[in-house]
C-alpha cells in the first residue's frame, strides 16, 4: 500500500525526532568523557582490582550509536525525497488536494497559498470553498 502525504510527513517527523534523540545521546556520552566533567571517572577500580577504562567504554557505545545514526540518516533522506516528490506531484496534478494540504497540514494562510500557486488574491479560497460546497 502506498502511504498518503500525511503518513509520509508523520514518518519523516518520527525519523527526525529519533535522529535528534540519538544525537543528544551521543553528545551526552561525549561529555562524560571530557576532562572536568562531573560524571567523569577516568579510571575506576572494582572490587576484583580490575581497571575499567571509562573512555573506552563510552567510545564503544558511540560506535554502536554511529552505525544507528548513519542508518537513520540514510532512511530519513529517502523519506524526505519521497515526501518532496509527492508534494510536487500533488501540486502538478491536483490543485484542490494541494490547497487542502497547504491549508490543513502546513497551516498556511490563504494569501500564502495564493502566492505559492500563483492565483489571484482569494482565488484558492474560492476554489476550495466551491469544492466543499459541491462535495456536500
Amino acid at each position: 500500500m502506498i502511504p498518503d502525504i500525511r503518513e509520509i510527513r508523520n514518518k519523516v517527523l518520527e525519523l527526525y525526532n529519533r535522529l535528534n534523540f540519538l544525537l543528544e545521546k551521543k553528545e551526552i556520552n561525549f561529555e562524560k568523557t571530557q576532562p572536568g566533567s562531573p560524571l567523569l571517572k577516568s579510571v575506576m577500580v572494582d572490587t576484583s582490582r580490575n581497571i575499567v577504562d571509562q573512555f573506552a567504554l563510552y567510545m564503544i557505545k558511540d560506535e554502536e550509536l554511529d552505525k544507528e545514526i548513519q542508518d537513520l540518516r540514510d532512511n530519513l533522506l529517502v523519506w524526505v525525497k519521497y515526501y518532496n516528490e509527492e508534494v510536487k506531484r500533488l501540486g502538478k496534478y491536483n490543485d484542490l488536494l494541494m490547497i487542502e494540504f497547504l491549508k490543513n497540514e502546513l497551516n498556511w494562510k490563504w494569501r500564502e497559498i495564493d502566492d505559492y500557486l500563483h492565483y489571484s488574491e482569494g482565488g484558492s479560497r474560492k476554489k476550495y470553498y466551491r469544492y466543499l460546497k459541491k462535495r456536500n
